[in-house]
């Protein structure tokens, strides 16, 4: 069986949350591996395919014979439905501007929950983690299963709480546990890290949290007050959009992924925002049918470069579900057209800090 038979064979076995699909359809649109991952306290260190290595939050990893890379993938995401074709009087497929417009109308024509005081906005990304470590000839390859976690307060100066946990639950692509273990591969073990900070400032600029005040925001990290500056005039805000990407990778389209993932985006900006992206000149549908956690969407790219960073959407709910990012190039055999990244996001409203509402 080839090397990547075998990671899809294990891969598959994993994500069977997901309605189920034909073979057909899951070899036609599944994605293939690896996705970088971050934020996970004392994980395996991060290579990307640029070439840029950097230890996960919390610690790094040294010493180790072997060279680690740690990929999220969500856990219902690889398996991606195949787009099945229209027949002559079928309407024709709506552009990736329709989409985008279409939930921008969605989001205008609905309403987020309002949280009550002493309420908080809870915000979950699952995802699966696949570690590699190669030894000579031998490769040790599994997924392991984290979940990031959120309880953001009503009054955005009180005080956050940030939960990692990785549950120990493993999955086996290439090797067993018992040969790695024999190896002296690092396995991922059951833990939770928990972070509290007032206004979110959980890994605070100048190395300790001061005044709400001093948290300036950004299009990565948005505070409300960074949020209420922004335009709703769909020009203006791509204009903003365009300057703010500079030169960042995924130009336009990975800014608006910045701040659309931290899933508090008001509606109103949130419509102005996929009407500001519908006039990038190279947006294109690159997936009608992505599957994220069990919720199907519309992946949507933009830009050049070695990876594309894409976002999913619901156009019907103008929900933003999460995003990837697809490798371009070939590197160190991972094929063109590789996914690299998943992120699914799901929200709800809390009672309580610390307990997951009922639906979260």
């Amino acid at each position: 069986m080839a090397e990547r038979d075998r990671l899809d064979e294990g891969v598959r076995g994993v994500l069977a949350d997901p309605a189920p699909m034909s073979d057909e359809a899951f070899a036609a649109g599944r994605a293939r591996v690896l996705a970088v991952a971050g934020g996970v306290a004392s994980g395996p260190r991060l290579h990307s395919p640029t070439g840029d290595r950097q230890p996960a939050a919390g610690g790094s990893r040294s010493g180790s014979a072997g060279r680690w890379v740690a990929v999220a993938a969500c856990v219902a995401v690889v398996a991606v439905a195949a787009v099945v074709g229209t027949s002559v009087s079928s309407p024709p497929e709506a552009t990736a501007a329709e989409v985008l417009n279409r939930a921008a109308e969605s989001v205008l024509g609905a309403h987020d929950p309002v949280l009550a005081p002493g309420q908080y906005r809870y915000t979950r990304t699952r995802d699966w983690a696949l570690a590699v470590d190669d030894r000579g000839d031998r490769k040790f390859r599994h997924l392991y299963e984290g979940v990031s976690e959120t309880w953001r307060p009503q009054d955005w100066r009180a005080e956050w709480l940030s939960r990692y946990t990785v549950t120990g639950k493993r999955q086996w692509v290439e090797g067993t546990e018992a040969d790695a273990r024999a190896a002296g591969v690092p396995l991922e073990e059951p833990r939770t890290t928990e972070r509290t900070a007032p206004c979110g400032d959980f890994v605070p600029e100048l190395g300790e949290s001061g005044t709400c005040a001093d948290v300036a925001g950004s299009w990565r990290h948005p505070t409300d007050a960074f949020l209420d500056r922004l335009p709703r005039d769909p020009a203006e805000l791509h204009r903003q959009l365009v300057e703010a990407a500079g030169d960042v990778p995924g130009g336009p389209m990975a800014v608006a992924a910045d701040v659309l993932a931290t899933a508090w985006v008001p509606e109103d900006l949130r419509a102005a925002l996929y009407q500001a992206l519908a006039e990038l000149p190279d947006l294109s549908v690159s997936d009608r049918a992505a599957n994220l956690d069990g919720r199907v969407g519309v992946a949507l790219r933009a830009g050049a470069g070695p990876q594309v960073r894409e976002i999913v959407v619901d156009p019907a709910t103008g929900r933003f579900l999460g995003e990837r990012v697809i490798g371009t190039q070939e590197w160190e055999g991972l094929p063109a057209g590789t996914v690299w990244s998943f992120t699914s996001v799901t929200i709800g409203v809390a009672d309580e800090k610390g307990v997951r509402p009922a639906t979260g």
